[in-house]
């Protein structure tokens, strides 16, 4: 398997930043973040288990998921159609990045479209399951025939390939559009041949992209099961997933999010997606959902908080408000004197005043004022 070759074939020693210095000082290689797996048997789920394993979900879930039901979590943006344009015009595109970033989701959502072009196109899907040598044949070839390449590659694949072939022109452009991060989707860039669209840089923070991506991960479509479930009218999923769409927990939610960018946080879009799954399920099966109903741990503001991996760790980095002292706000919140008409629509608010030893409760109604 190439992959496997790749392995045996990589020199850690290439990659010192102390190569790169007076070679190209602009140019420094970073190790790519991993993920976390999960079973690759994802061509099978569908409905509810799809949406819940996006939790702490798989590294490649787009080599896996079927065509049709990948479409339904697509997230259109300006991008689509840049790489549609940039096809038409007769140019090789790379989508490069990080892992999580969506190269390979992307591509597949549109290779149909591409596919349909007036000129051929020639797509590569994964460029880590080929060895270097079949990338640059496949692309030469590509060039010989006055086909478009359209490939989806990591950034070390990329960076791997260049030192192989640097004087191929098409990869060695790619290389240098990577280094000097030139596009993502809508900026200005003069290239006669290649155009690389770099997803390290798209803020999948953004309050559209978090819209879009609650639409398309609260929609009925994969809810149908839950429709003969007895517990349905009671369920805290459907509770979620109506708060997760109210316009004003959305604002305070982008509002946390503006702040992890701030710190300088890079979120893909995997993450997002797994935030969003989290919040709907708490990671929970339908079993434990019944079981674990009125706890306020898995109150839908708790669970902001309470996730694992990167994103969360930033989150609570960011803005934790339990650490925020305001001895009028605090006042009010151990009164449970704040209108209830003040709180999110949708979002059950304890009726009773808090006791002054719980310390539990308040730390989750400190948190939840966020979202007044």
């Amino acid at each position: 398997m190439p992959i496997y070759q790749r392995i045996r074939d990589f020199d850690k020693t290439a990659f010192l930043v102390g190569n790169q210095i007076g070679d190209d000082e602009e140019w420094k290689f970073e190790k790519l973040r991993e993920v976390q797996q999960m079973p690759s048997n994802d061509d099978k789920k569908i409905g509810l288990q799809f949406i819940r394993d996006f939790y702490r979900g798989t590294s490649a879930y787009a080599d896996h998921v079927d065509a049709d039901l990948l479409s339904y979590i697509h997230l259109k943006t300006k991008l689509d159609d840049a790489v549609i344009s940039a096809a038409k015009s007769g140019k090789d595109i790379v989508l490069t990045g990080n892992p999580g970033d969506g190269k390979t989701h992307i591509i597949r959502v549109l290779k149909e479209q591409l596919e349909r072009l007036a000129t051929p196109v020639i797509v590569e899907l994964d460029a880590s399951t080929l060895s270097n040598e079949e990338i640059y044949s496949r692309w030469a070839q590509a060039k010989d025939r006055h086909t478009p390449f359209v490939i989806a590659i990591n950034a070390a694949v990329l960076f791997s390939v260049y030192k192989s072939y640097p004087d191929f022109r098409p990869i060695k452009e790619a290389y240098f559009q990577m280094a000097n991060a030139v596009v993502f989707h809508d900026e200005d860039a003069n290239t006669d041949s290649v155009l690389v669209f770099d997803l390290s840089k798209r803020d999948a923070l953004s309050s559209e992209i978090l819209k879009q991506a609650v639409i398309k991960m609260t929609d009925d479509c994969h809810y149908l099961e839950c429709k003969n479930c007895p517990l349905f009218n009671s369920c805290v999923v459907h509770k979620n997933r109506k708060l997760l769409n109210n316009e004003l927990f959305q604002k305070r939610l982008s509002l946390i999010f503006q702040r992890v960018s701030l710190k300088g946080y890079h979120a893909t879009l995997r993450e997002i997606q797994s935030f969003i799954a989290y919040l709907i399920f708490g990671n929970r099966s339908c079993k434990q959902l019944n079981q674990t109903a009125g706890n306020s741990e898995y109150d839908i503001v708790s669970l902001i908080y309470s996730g694992t991996g990167k994103l969360f760790e930033a989150i609570n980095a960011a803005l934790d408000p339990v650490n925020i002292s305001h001895p009028i706000w605090d006042e009010r919140i151990l009164l449970n004197n704040i209108p209830s008409e003040s709180w999110a629509e949708d979002y059950d608010v304890p009726a009773e005043a808090i006791a002054f030893d719980n310390e539990k409760l308040f730390n989750l109604k400190k948190t939840a004022i966020l979202f007044l």
